[in-house]
């Protein structure tokens, strides 16, 4: 399409919460992480305390799995990057997270003092941690001068990274790789995203391009516009996102515009809830809301018809390492008449060339 001057797109302010990060120039409430805090509410894991001290239930430091030694002692305000360090096999390195990282850690994992949120951080507790270094995620021109010198006067080191694309995730990697003292595992689990990515895309490369739109926010509703990882990984995946002809991050639109869009596969995005009972189920309460829409997608006749799914990953929406197999995901949701695609990112053939080393993965050091 060439233009389409009814396309809508709000306006919105700066500083917004994006999966764990601040955003610039968005407005996207918490909308990658609504499963999280909605199961974080009903578990009472939601308390804040980000202007006086307090103690969270459970936070104490005599938790068997916070370090005791010389070691790196992070504290985590992104969930993101938390689910990174868990893969990383750097989890034991925590002694501090934020108020929305608990569902992403290991169940033994989850009484670790809470240090605030992405708005606001108890300084008090953030201290008494004792960490080594603090993991954020915002515009350096938006860091706060007091958390600034607090982090240079206490030697913590601040690590800034951003999360908005593929490339970014493998540089995030390579900075908590080196802060949690897991290099060579980082190193490792870059390649092997690489190469997982590489060969999915050439498996797809030449399967026809179907017109995909991901909506992460109902109410108003939300899609997946330009230049993120979710963009990226619906190329990948043998699609066309046509929320990049409404914009960049995370539009708004309206269900006039998504009509005007036409998609021919309409994802919903459900973090951490209930599969369907099957893939495109149009009695699913879900499901059933986008089904008066007259777009391709919706078609319960014809190629290609009735294709609206509901993506319920817990994780799908956090730019980690299971990007391969989130992508994957996509692709046999975008293309169920390839039969052959494996339910495993792990077991889809790498070419010799790009298949990385198998030593390192499992251990840290330099």
């Amino acid at each position: 399409m060439a233009s389409h001057p009814r396309l809508p797109v709000a306006s919105r302010p700066a500083g917004s919460y994006d999966g764990g990060m601040i955003r610039r120039n968005t407005l996207f409430p918490a909308l990658a992480l609504f499963a999280f805090v909605a199961l974080a509410a009903l578990l009472g894991a939601c308390g804040r305390g980000p202007t006086a001290p307090t103690t969270q239930p459970g936070s104490t430091t005599s938790v068997a799995s916070v370090p005791n030694d010389s070691g790196p002692r992070l504290v985590s305000t992104v969930p993101a990057a938390t689910l990174i360090l868990v893969q990383l096999g750097a989890v034991d390195r925590l002694v501090g997270i934020s108020t929305y990282d608990r569902l992403v850690l290991p169940p033994d994992q989850r009484d670790l003092p809470i240090v605030g949120d992405y708005e606001s951080l108890n300084f008090e507790t953030l201290l008494a941690q004792h960490p080594t270094a603090l993991v954020v995620q915002t515009a350096d021109t938006r860091l706060s001068p007091r958390l600034k010198q607090i982090t240079e006067d206490n030697r913590i080191a601040l690590v800034n990274i951003r999360m908005d694309t593929i490339d970014d995730l493998y540089a995030a990697t390579r900075m908590l790789g080196a802060a949690s003292g897991r290099q060579k595992t980082a190193e490792h689990q870059i390649a092997l995203v690489r190469a997982q990515l590489a060969a999915l895309s050439r498996r797809l490369h030449d399967v026809p391009r179907r017109k995909v739109l991901y909506i992460i926010g109902k109410n108003p509703i939300w899609i997946v516009g330009a230049d993120r990882f979710m963009d990226e990984m619906i190329q990948i995946a043998g699609g066309t996102n046509v929320g990049r002809q409404v914009g960049t991050d995370f539009p708004q639109v309206s269900r006039e515009t998504i009509t005007v869009l036409g998609p021919e596969v309409l994802l919903i995005a459900a973090p951490g809830e209930p599969a369907p009972r099957t893939s495109n189920d149009p009695s699913d309460p879900r499901i059933a809301g986008w089904m008066n829409l007259d777009i391709p997608a919706t078609a319960r006749t014809g190629a290609g018809g009735g294709r609206v799914y509901v993506v319920t990953g817990a994780n799908s929406q956090l730019c980690s390492l299971d990007l391969p197999q989130m992508t994957l995901d996509l692709a046999r949701l975008i293309h169920p008449e390839l039969t052959d695609l494996p339910a495993s990112i792990d077991t889809l053939p790498l070419p010799a060339a790009s298949a990385p080393a198998t030593g390192g993965a499992s251990g840290g050091g330099r």
